[in-house]
């Protein structure tokens, strides 16, 4: 493996279990708070289907990027081998951190605007993965993967949780 993919599968061991830790908070506590602050249950398991294809879509661009690696000649990418895993980690951090701060929202009255504001970090991020991979002219099966995943980290999270939490009491 050459250094960027070392630092890929380390960002991605570290962070991702990291992820997984974070996420203790709300299931140890969900029973107290509605932490799907008022969406309709049809929509949260529309929403764990996604959930789902995202994780597997994040697994597969990681892989993709291991098992069937591609030189970066242009864009984004190509500026440095640290900036994929960059990117990656602050994905993986925020994602960390939202559970954290929404947590925090509902149980030590914080802001809104943490919760709010690191899904909004997490989706821009997750669009210069894919502008990056589209300026490297990746292949078809590693933008496939990081779609599947923005459907969860651009489009559900930052703005349709988001929309339902901005309204939504804090109790």
């Amino acid at each position: 493996m050459d250094p960027q993919q070392i630092a890929l599968v380390s960002t991605v061991g570290v962070g991702g279990l990291a992820v997984l830790a974070s996420y203790s908070l709300i299931y140890l506590d969900y029973t107290k708070h509605d932490y799907w602050v008022g969406i309709t249950q049809s929509s949260q398991h529309m929403f764990y289907a996604f959930w789902v294809l995202a994780a597997l879509g994040f697994i597969w661009y990681i892989v993709s990027h291991v098992a069937l690696p591609t030189p970066d000649h242009a864009g984004l990418f190509s500026y440095g081998t640290w900036i994929r895993p960059l990117i990656v980690g602050i994905v993986l951090l925020g994602s960390c951190l939202w559970s954290v701060f929404v947590w925090c929202t509902f149980n030590k009255q914080w802001s809104k605007v943490w919760a709010s504001g690191i899904l909004v970090v997490v989706g821009l991020c997750t669009l210069l993965l894919l502008a990056g991979e589209a300026e490297a002219q990746a292949p078809w099966y590693r933008i496939a993967g990081l779609m599947l995943f923005a459907m969860t980290t651009v489009l559900i999270d930052p703005v349709m949780w988001n929309a339902q939490f901005i309204l939504h009491p804090v109790s």
